[in-house]
């Protein structure tokens, strides 16, 4: 009679079980609750020879005790289906807790990727904010690159093709 190979059922199994749950109280830790944000205002600032400028207000709340620091901003433009504007930068703010703020960001398209012609032309905006987890273990894995939380935003809407010069 052919037996199967034993199974070790002593110290590997409860020690990755140990493991498992380390892990995954470790990760629980480091948890919260993601801020709310929004795009609040997409307006024309001006337009010049070089292009046009406009400012990309986005308005967030923090549900949170703690104060949820904002590491970055990634945000774009799309205007008649092609990117015109792609930039990252600080946005300089914090999440504070259980507390609404807003920050704005400029867009500058250059004159180049701007439509020609009368009429409206349709647009998209969108942000990927990236912000800290309070507490060290969180620190720590933001640190390492295991976990950069992110909120995303975005907005559509119609603008004029091609806007005046500001004067």
């Amino acid at each position: 009679m052919i037996h199967p190979p034993a199974t070790r059922v002593g110290s590997i199994a409860p020690a990755a079980l140990a493991a498992l749950v380390a892990v995954g109280g470790l990760a629980g830790a480091c948890a919260s609750t993601a801020p709310e944000a929004r795009v609040a205002d997409l307006h024309f600032v001006e337009r010049t020879d070089a292009g046009a400028l406009y400012a990309l207000k986005i308005e967030g709340a923090n549900h949170t005790k703690k104060d949820l620091r904002l590491e970055s901003v990634r945000y774009w433009m799309n205007v008649g289906g092609k990117r015109v504007f792609e930039a990252s930068r600080s946005p300089q703010a914090t999440f504070s807790a259980l507390s609404e703020r807003s920050f704005t960001v400029p867009i500058a398209v250059p004159v180049g990727a701007l439509p020609v012609g009368a009429g409206e032309v349709p647009y998209k905006v969108g942000a990927a904010i990236m912000y800290h987890v309070p507490g060290p273990l969180a620190k720590t894995f933001f640190d390492l690159g295991l976990r950069r939380p992110r909120v995303l935003v975005r907005s559509a809407g119609v603008a004029p093709a091609d806007p005046e010069p500001t004067p």
